[in-house]
């Protein structure tokens, strides 16, 4: 990934974040939310290795993590709010922020990708918003998987 991507991307991560900064903690939430999406990964795509990422310092209510196989690799980035109006307005933060986003009305309860050849994905999920980044060799296998992870990641958190 390149410099200036991952920092637009570190940037508009941050802005999501910036909103769950709250005293409140959700660690409990993510937990759960995280053993669904492991063990749900872990069905559909046993080859992939599943790693846990330390979230950026003194950050709460989030969950990194990368999914890797042969220079492939997926991050995920599960962020719990209190309500799943806050989820929403984050994603409206979002939207605003990020003018090149596109929508992508049926991916949860409504979600967009951006970057080169949609190789980034977020949507809501009730109160829970989810971040997923590809890396690939090629721009069109890195788009992909954005989008099938996403939609992985979706069937495997239940509605709320």
């Amino acid at each position: 990934m390149s410099k200036p991507r991952v920092r637009s991307c570190l940037v508009l991560f941050l802005v999501c974040l910036r909103l769950v900064s709250g005293a409140q903690d959700y660690t409990a939430r993510l937990d759960s939310v995280l053993v669904m999406v492991k063990n749900y990964l872990a069905e559909k795509k046993p080859e992939w290795k599943h790693r846990s990422i330390e979230p950026i310092k003194e950050s709460r209510n989030v969950s990194v993590n990368n999914w890797e196989i042969d220079g492939r690799g997926v991050r995920v980035s599960i962020i719990a709010y209190g309500s799943e109006a806050q989820a929403a307005e984050a994603m409206r933060h979002f939207a605003s922020a990020e003018s090149k986003a596109r929508k992508l009305p049926d991916l949860g309860d409504g979600g967009y990708s951006w970057g080169a050849g949609g190789t980034d994905t977020c949507f809501k999920k009730g109160d829970l918003t989810i971040w997923v980044s590809a890396g690939a060799t090629d721009l069109t296998d890195a788009a992909q998987l954005s989008q099938e992870f996403s939609k992985l990641i979706e069937a495997a958190i239940p509605a709320i």
